[in-house]
């Protein structure tokens, strides 16, 4: 486990947006490196499975617990 959590950007992602908060909205530089993705992660960042838990604004992609960023896009603030 202990490998798979060093190497795997998946899992490192799949880990990180299970303890994403409600309210709190994470620029994704900042997203990117707190959780210490290295090459090749792009393909699972945009992964369509993660839509829940992003959304755009000011050309700023932003990551959230999945409320929030549902509340977020229906109140037209992100896409």
């Amino acid at each position: 486990m202990e490998l798979r959590s060093k190497h795997d950007n998946f899992y490192k992602i799949m880990q990180a947006v299970k303890n994403l908060k409600k309210g709190i909205f994470i620029p994704e530089p900042e997203f990117i490196t707190t959780i210490g993705l290295s090459g090749g992660y792009r393909r699972w960042l945009d992964s369509s499975e993660l839509n829940k838990y992003r959304g755009k604004a000011g050309g700023q992609t932003y990551w959230s617990h999945p409320d929030s960023i549902t509340e977020m896009k229906n109140d037209a603030v992100l896409t």
